[in-house]
């Protein structure tokens, strides 16, 4: 099994559309952060 089925396992997630989901706004979030940062760079 892998790391990331463990912690998946240690953190009883057992709904796959949710765990896609996190991952999903998380890299939404990420994305908004790094153009922030580059907006903010090019001023």
């Amino acid at each position: 099994m892998s790391h990331a089925g463990d912690e998946a396992d240690s953190l009883d997630v057992s709904d796959d559309a949710s765990v896609g989901q996190a991952l999903t706004e998380y890299s939404a979030m990420v994305r908004a952060r790094d153009a922030a940062e580059a907006l903010a760079a090019a001023a």
